[in-house]
């Protein structure tokens, strides 16, 4: 992640977790462990600020992968 625009703080993560209210962004599962996501990969040109950070359960996050966002929530269902 070296050379990748942009930090977020565990203070970011723990504001982000309230703004998700505990849930994974896509399957709704209570997250009682997370793993941290970048919205859009870095691999795609996303940057590392707490903006392109959301949190995952574990079977989301390794289904996504580094797949573009809308075609992720798109093969979920969750955009026509």
């Amino acid at each position: 992640r070296r050379g990748v625009h942009g930090s977020h703080t565990d203070k970011d993560i723990k504001r982000i977790f309230t703004l998700q209210k505990g849930l994974c962004v896509y399957c709704k599962s209570a997250l009682d462990k997370y793993h941290k996501d970048h919205i859009v990969p870095l691999s795609g040109g996303g940057d590392n600020f707490a903006s392109n950070i959301q949190l995952l359960c574990a079977f989301c996050n390794l289904s996504k992968g580094a797949k573009d966002p809308i075609d992720f929530a798109n093969s979920r269902g969750f955009l026509l």
